[in-house]
């Protein structure tokens, strides 16, 4: 009895190690199956970053004047021009706001001077009918952009009363502003004047003759004269028509 049991034991251990060696080449038993995203099949390659568009090249950076008289002149040429959206470099938004909505204005300008003060410069202009315009410019902003900080436009009037009329001609001579002597008289008229030294101060008085004003004026520096005006002419150019040297003032 021992010897059958222990060649059968013996054949059980031959089958044994017969089936570890199998198992350790070459497993037999089929993989588990995988689910969701644990499927079995070939991994998708990962996605490569997207390269992002090339930032578009700057535009060449805007170049301003660099002196106060050509900074100004640039804003009245952009303003002449409708030039706007320039304009709009030029000057702050209050200036480009006033300017937009300033018409009926005659655009040629002449350059009279620029004088500095608090760290502005203010140039003057005179147009054909004796406009005055100064540009205000801020000095540190010059070569930069909105250096035109404020805008005076002192526009020529013509009233339809004598005596302001003349006053007008008188203020105009007083600040060299031949531009609207010339617009509220005659040439005549300015070449004569111009020839002596504005008043200081004066008085008028006037009078009304067959459709002509007399206007006199008394000067402190003793040159009297009166301007005549036509009436018809009131509130347009060229009212003043002649002028005549007197030797009293005014009553």
């Amino acid at each position: 009895m021992v010897r059958p049991l222990l060649a059968s034991l013996g054949a059980g251990l031959v089958l044994l190690a017969a089936s570890a060696c199998i198992n350790a080449e070459s497993p037999l038993t089929p993989a588990p199956a995988v689910s969701g995203s644990e499927s079995a099949g070939p991994a998708s390659p990962t996605a490569s970053p997207t390269k992002s568009a090339p930032a578009p090249t700057p535009s060449p950076t805007a170049t301003f004047p660099a002196s106060a008289r050509l900074y100004a002149e640039a804003v009245l040429l952009a303003w002449r021009t409708k030039q706007y959206s320039q304009l709009s470099e030029l000057t702050t938004t209050a200036v480009l706001s006033q300017l937009q909505t300033t018409a009926n204005v005659e655009p040629n300008w002449t350059y009279v001077d620029c004088q500095g003060a608090a760290g502005s410069s203010y140039c003057l202009f005179i147009n054909a009918d004796g406009d005055a315009v100064t540009v205000r410019l801020d000095n540190q902003l010059i070569g930069r952009a909105r250096a035109a900080t404020e805008v005076k436009l002192d526009q020529t009037t013509y009233s339809n009363n004598a005596v302001e009329y003349v006053k007008a001609f008188i203020e105009a001579w007083r600040n060299a502003n031949t531009k609207r002597m010339a617009a509220l008289a005659n040439q005549g008229e300015v070449d004569y004047f111009t020839h002596y030294t504005p008043p200081g101060a004066y008085s008028t008085c006037a009078t009304l003759s067959g459709g002509i004003a007399s206007v006199r004026v008394y000067n402190a520096d003793g040159l009297n004269y009166t301007l005549t005006v036509a009436v018809a002419t009131l509130g347009s150019k060229h009212a003043i028509t002649g002028h005549a040297a007197v030797a009293a003032a005014c009553p």
